[in-house]
C-alpha cells in the first residue's frame, strides 16, 4: 500500500467483476465495501498491491474507476482515470480539525452575557 500525503488509491470493481475474482480477492482480505449515500455498494481494492497476471487481468479488464481514501479509510473521492486519482492524490493536503467533545462544549451563555 502506497500512502502519499496520507493519500491511498484504490480501484474500484464493476459488477461484471466475476465472482470467482470477488471470492478470491475476499478470501484474502482484498475486498472493500463502500456503501454510498443511495445506498448503492461499491466495491475497491488496493491499486497497489501486487497480485499474479490471471488475478490482476481480470481486475486490469473489470476496473470501472479509482477512488482515494485517507489513512484512516475514509472515503475522500472518485476519478475515472488513473492519471486523474494520482493528480488528486500528489496534490492532496492534510486538513486538521479539532472535534471536541459534548461534554467539553463551550458555554453557551457566555456570549449571550456580553
Amino acid at each position: 500500500m502506497s500512502s502519499i500525503n496520507g493519500v491511498q488509491i484504490f480501484r474500484e470493481l464493476g459488477e461484471r467483476t466475476p465472482q470467482n475474482i470477488l471470492d478470491w480477492l475476499e478470501l484474502r482480505g482484498q475486498l472493500f465495501t463502500v456503501v454510498d449515500p443511495k445506498k448503492n455498494e461499491h466495491l475497491f481494492i488496493d491499486n497497489d498491491l501486487p497480485r499474479n497476471v490471471e488475478i490482476t487481468d481480470a481486475i486490469v479488464a473489470n476496473t470501472i474507476g479509482f477512488a482515494l481514501f485517507d489513512d484512516e479509510g475514509e472515503y475522500i473521492g472518485s476519478y475515472r482515470s488513473l492519471d486523474r486519482a494520482i493528480a488528486a492524490q500528489t496534490g492532496a493536503k492534510r486538513v486538521v480539525k479539532a472535534d471536541i467533545d459534548m461534554d467539553d462544549a463551550p458555554d453557551e451563555d457566555v456570549l449571550e452575557a456580553e
